[in-house]
């Protein structure tokens, strides 16, 4: 009998993907999704409020699922939502869990390279955290509390996600920002200049699909109560990633226009990946180049569809 993953939060960029990488490798899963709004066309996604107890519990009963990526939550403005969406939903989940006798899937949670703050790098999973930013200070909390159940019995792992690119990257993250401008740049030949903060900063980045597979890999090989950062270990500089952007456009002559003045939370952030390596044999394959391709591509497809 196949092995059944629900994936909470499957219209965001984290949980789309995942979603859609399952399919696309013909994985044999039978997969389901919930998320607050049916965006999706299938007959195994649900509407589901993951911090109401009510309808995580229907949900568990009724799929009775083998792996639990919960991927609900991630970044938001407003500070309850940022709260109620990552620390209560992740209580709420493992509470219901937790609450149904004879059973004990696995739930994978994914944590963020802002729970680190500032450190040093290649930064492992034995080093203290010390988040710098109200969302790094929540993933922390939510890490915290997933560890907190596996010590008492649940089986939970945690993926640490670093950086992301690739086909699907939100405007919200700075690639995929810096593709949309040129996107529309493209688009309407005005507005040859990209506004942006300082570019000073390293960041450590991974394509979606190495995100996706290695998600995948912790939740089939990973130990109970453990962190695995899903990372490239790769320093790349921001102003580097955008210039070879650009390059990739097709109009010459785009100027970039830095804040010199502004200040980043973290200028240095890289990541080692010799654990998920070592313990489930792991591997990034797409290469920056490939992914910065991938993100610029997805924003010329939704502005051919008139979307953005």
């Amino acid at each position: 009998m196949a092995k059944k993953i629900l994936i909470t939060g499957v219209n965001g960029f984290l949980g789309k993907a995942l979603w859609e990488y399952i399919k696309a490798k013909q994985f044999s899963f039978e997969v389901f999704g919930v998320d607050h709004a049916k965006l999706l066309s299938s007959r195994r996604l649900f509407l589901c409020d993951v911090s109401d107890k009510k309808d995580v519990l229907k949900i568990i009963y009724y799929i009775r699922p083998d792996y639990i990526f919960h991927l609900s939550g991630g970044r938001m403005n407003a500070e309850k939502e940022l709260l109620r969406n990552n620390i209560l939903a992740t209580r709420v989940l493992l509470e219901v869990v937790n609450s149904v006798s004879n059973y004990c899937p696995r739930i994978i949670i994914p944590g963020s390279a802002a729970e680190y703050g500032r450190t040093v790098s290649p930064v492992r999973e034995t080093a203290l955290t010390r988040p710098v930013s109200f969302y790094g200070l929540a993933k922390n909390t939510q890490t915290n509390l997933g560890l907190m159940y596996a010590r008492t019995g649940l089986d939970v792992v945690v993926g640490r996600i670093f950086n992301v690119c690739g086909y699907g990257t939100p405007p919200t993250l700075s690639l995929g920002h810096f593709s949309r401008e040129i996107a529309l740049i493209e688009k309407s030949k005005k507005r040859l200049v990209i506004q942006t903060r300082n570019l000073r900063m390293k960041r450590d980045f991974l394509d979606i699909k190495d995100v996706c597979s290695a998600l995948l890999k912790v939740a089939q090989g990973g130990k109970s109560g453990e962190i695995y950062n899903i990372c490239s270990g790769n320093s790349f500089l921001m102003r580097d990633l955008l210039n070879e952007l650009i390059g990739y456009s097709q109009v010459d002559n785009i100027a970039i226009k830095e804040d010199n003045e502004s200040v980043q939370e973290v200028d240095i952030s890289v990541g080692s990946n010799t654990k998920i390596k070592k313990v489930t044999g792991w591997k990034p394959k797409v290469t920056i180049s490939q992914s910065l391709k991938s993100t610029l591509r997805f924003y010329r497809d939704f502005l051919s569809k008139g979307q953005i």
